[in-house]
């Protein structure tokens, strides 16, 4: 079960054959076009489905069910049709918000789908995708459709179908950056007449990016174009799940009270339509909402209305997450034994079933309530995972909220222990008073207190220690040495401030390393790591010692050129390209395969002010590149525009050749 409701668009779904036995329907499909389909298929029965399929999922199911049989069955079975008739129950199933159902469908309808037609193909691929929410399923579905989008035309209506897709899964990972790239570019893409469905499917999709990115009144704005789109076309069931993610943006908005109305209105339009999942999805987010004002009691009643359903129905991520937020409740209502224990089975698996935007907070939680039983030390390891996690999936400011955390945790401990301390000298003074013959006991309790005292010196200082060295983790990549992300962020920023300041140049560059999940699929994940080493070490030596190289991500570097002209940087960009070239494979024999990065250069030149814009712009360039052949250096297109023509003459004169690598230019 997904564990936001539909936070994903449905897309691609619409599938080829099966006329005739459902053409009662057809009235219907003219009048209403299905809202889930991104591929429109040319039967019209099949559009008539796919409408009964968001109308009527659970009815749509059963009559779907009944023709794959009566088609399996037939003398002659036609695959390409069972295959079309999968990719219907996937998106009925995917509306019933039951993904595991459809993700089964779309498994067993790519059996049938060998001679079918690209839209099917297509359509159950992306329906597979839709509907995964693990971890390493994210990223094989990610790959699955970078390798469809390989085989069809771009900026085709297939192309911007799969690219909404490729976002959405980028969204759940995520990678807002890449999501919001993918999703903008299909927005605008599909602004052409007869593309509504795919252009609604974008606006969705981009309005969850950029709800994450905190652009709430863009995301509120593109929210709003799916609400109309689906009200004019009377789609009940999309109306409900639009005005659900409406609450969400003003949740994320801290405006609880319209987070609520708006959970509301969709509950009421499921309660019409009798889509009970989705009355659980409002109920547990108006839960959810109630327990950020403390309003304990009508958020308990809320979760366990959302419980039961979703325990009915076996969803077990969003299962979870009721229950996580009862844990939350009895905690706050000083049951932390119960939430304890209910935090413990949600656990499990150590938070590698769920999404893992939800398992650092978990750890934090479930700290707290350890705290609140005053067992600090295991305390004290959920909080180390939840920094480690947290470092990983969220960055520097989750980072600092551990820190914080774990000085109160630090402050609270050594209160304790001082209250527990004053008392024991308490008894003591008392007894001295009323029998000054117990001296020797008096003298025992002072010297314990003392002996507390020293411990509690030793844990502090241990404490300390360790809290540094969760620092300087926080800021280095562990494999390579190099500054993490978060550490980037802030030289490039500081940078630019004074790039700013001193009125000089800056330019910042964004590497990806080509082919490396070839070389890891090929050599292994160990040449794969030597390979990442290596160009760190590369880069330190090839870059000047006031130049900055992070690690950005993954197979992804940053460097920070600070005083350096475009054409001074193009140089020594170049220059850490021919270095990586030498780099060598630990495993010989695969002369086809070299380690070799593709790069994307902006400039504040162009009058660029923030680190975000400048990476955006950098990022462009990087896109550019890697489309363009890989082993490659990019110049964002304002940089290039913004450049002397003296400069433009020097970097085209920097052209490559030999080996069929394109030359040097601009992104333009």
């Amino acid at each position: 079960m997904c564990n936001e409701r539909l936070d994903t668009p449905r897309v691609l779904r619409c599938v080829a054959g099966f006329t005739g036995r459902i053409a009662p329907l057809l009235l219907l499909s003219l009048q209403f076009p299905a809202r889930a389909a991104c591929l429109s298929s040319p039967d019209a029965g099949i559009r008539a489905m796919q409408t009964l399929a968001h109308r009527e999922p659970a009815d749509a199911v059963r009559r779907i069910q009944a023709a794959i049989h009566s088609e399996m069955t037939a003398p002659q079975p036609n695959a390409p049709k069972i295959a079309a008739l999968y990719a219907v129950l996937a998106d009925a199933n995917e509306a019933l918000e039951l993904d595991g159902a459809a993700r089964s469908a779309a498994s067993e309808g790519l059996k049938y789908a060998v001679r079918a037609d690209e839209s099917v193909r297509m359509n159950l691929l992306a329906a597979l995708a839709a509907n995964i929410y693990d971890v390493q399923g994210l990223k094989d579905a990610t790959a699955m459709i970078e390798t469809a989008r390989a085989t069809v035309p771009s900026g085709s209506i297939t192309d911007v179908c799969l690219q909404i897709t490729l976002g959405n899964l980028q969204y759940r990972q995520d990678r807002d950056d890449l999501a919001t790239f993918n999703l903008t570019s299909a927005y605008r893409i599909s602004d052409k007449a007869g593309w509504s469905s795919q252009r609604v499917l974008a606006a969705e999709g981009l309005s969850h990016a950029l709800r994450n990115s905190g652009d709430f009144e863009q995301s509120l704005s593109l929210n709003q174009e799916v609400i109309d789109w689906s009200d004019a076309r009377n789609l009940s069931l999309d109306l409900s799940v639009a005005l659900y993610l409406r609450g969400e943006i003003f949740r994320a908005m801290r405006d609880y009270p319209a987070a609520i109305a708006a959970y509301e209105k969709a509950r009421r339009i499921s309660e019409d339509i009798g889509d009970q999942q989705g009355i659980a999805f409002s109920d547990l987010r108006s839960c959810q909402v109630q327990t950020e004002i403390n309003q304990w009691n009508p958020a308990r009643i809320r979760c366990e209305s959302a419980l039961r359903v979703f325990s009915a129905s076996q969803s077990k991520d969003v299962l979870k997450e009721a229950r996580t937020l009862l844990a939350r409740i009895d905690l706050a209502q000083n049951r932390p034994a119960r939430a304890l224990q209910t935090l413990n089975e949600v656990l499990d698996h150590q938070g590698s079933d769920m999404p893992p935007r939800q398992v650092a907070m978990l750890f934090e939680q479930r700290a707290r309530t350890l705290a609140a039983l005053g067992r600090f030390e295991e305390a004290f390891r959920d909080l180390d995972e939840y920094a480690r996690r947290n470092a990983k999936e969220a960055g520097a400011e989750r980072v600092k909220q551990t820190a914080v955390l774990r000085a109160r945790f630090e402050t609270d401990r050594q209160v304790e222990r001082n209250a527990s301390l004053q008392n024991q000298l308490d008894l003591a003074k008392e007894r001295v008073h009323r029998q000054t013959d117990q001296l020797r006991w008096t003298v025992t309790a002072i010297l314990a207190g003392a002996c507390v005292i020293l411990l509690m010196a030793y844990i502090l200082f241990t404490g300390q220690r360790h809290k540094r060295q969760l620092v300087d983790l926080a800021g280095h990549d562990g494999l390579t040495g190099l500054p993490n992300r978060r550490r980037s962020v802030e030289v490039a920023t500081a940078a630019l401030e004074s790039a700013e300041e001193q009125h000089r140049p800056v330019a910042i560059a964004l590497i990806d390393l080509d082919h490396f999940k070839l070389i890891n699929d090929r050599h292994g994940h160990a040449a794969g790591d030597n390979v990442l080493k290596e160009f760190a070490r590369v880069g330190r030596e090839s870059l000047r010692a006031t130049d900055f190289l992070g690690r950005w991500g993954g197979e992804e570097f940053i460097v920070v050129l600070s005083d350096m002209t475009l054409d001074i940087a193009m140089t020594s960009i170049e220059r850490l390209r021919t270095a990586a070239l030498q780099i060598k494979l630990p495993v010989k024999g695969d002369e086809a395969l070299h380690v070799s990065f593709s790069a994307g250069l902006a400039t504040n030149e162009s009058g660029i002010r923030t680190l975000d814009d400048i990476i955006a712009q950098a990022d462009v360039a990087l896109y550019e590149a890697k489309s363009n052949g890989r082993d490659l250096v990019k110049i964002a297109e304002a940089s290039f525009d913004s450049a002397s023509t003296g400069v433009r003459r020097a970097l085209r004169r920097t052209s490559r050749t030999g080996t069929g690598a394109p030359p040097v230019s601009s992104a333009s």
